[in-house]
């Protein structure tokens, strides 16, 4: 979300609350250049649930500043990480799939959308479309009663997504275009595979799943 405030309004407020680097705290930055190089170069993840032949990505790893930059735009309003967040998937997807394609961000819960501002991983997947010949479809939502999936185990993270991860139809991308479906971290897994099935199951072909970045 680009933020509306004028030029002399943003020097104001750094003046007042100076931004500071998401990964370490220095003063006058969102994210510092000592940082920078904790998303790199996209790596493969593999997980026991993952559909078997699935390429699964990340460009981080779930720690140090990589967490706290993914933490801090997901759960702390900090929207001006969106854009390192889609910088580093971009280049991921540019060393991958340099063609055209579809990009199909991992859903979130609405009241988890709500409270955070709105749905974080569609807004980086607007921002990595503004980078890549790639184009952007929203056709996953969870439906009421899916719970938070921190503290939960990999059955306990499928069970809770089968039967409240919906597909809509008229919200997917053109058959047999392919499709990269965007997260922000892979855990078990279970969030991917259970994403990546409702999509083939609807005929779309997912190419791959990445991630902003994965737990050890």
């Amino acid at each position: 979300m680009t933020s509306n405030a004028a030029p002399g309004l943003d020097a104001v407020l750094d003046l007042l609350l100076p931004r500071r680097c998401a990964g370490c705290s220095r003063p006058g930055t969102p994210w510092c250049p000592d940082c920078a190089p904790c998303f790199a170069a996209p790596f493969p993840v593999h997980r026991p649930g993952l559909p078997p032949g699935l390429p699964v990505f990340a460009v981080g790893a779930y720690r140090g500043a990589a967490r706290k930059a993914v933490l801090a735009a997901k759960e702390r309003g900090r929207r001006d990480l969106l854009a390192v967040l889609a910088a580093a998937l971009a280049a991921a997807l540019h060393r991958l799939f340099p063609g055209p394609l579809w990009l199909v961000p991992a859903p979130s819960r609405a009241a988890a959308s709500r409270r955070r501002g709105g749905p974080h991983m569609t807004a980086i997947a607007e921002r990595v479309a503004r980078l890549h010949p790639a184009r952007v479809a929203h056709p996953l939502r969870l439906t009421r009663g899916a719970r938070d999936s921190v503290g939960l185990s990999a059955a306990d993270r499928a069970e809770n997504l089968r039967g409240h991860l919906t597909v809509l139809p008229g919200a997917l991308p053109p058959p047999r275009a392919p499709v990269v479906l965007l997260d922000d971290v892979i855990t078990t897994g279970a969030a991917a595979a259970a994403c990546t099935r409702a999509l083939r199951g609807a005929g779309t072909r997912v190419r791959a799943v990445l991630a902003c970045t994965a737990a050890g």
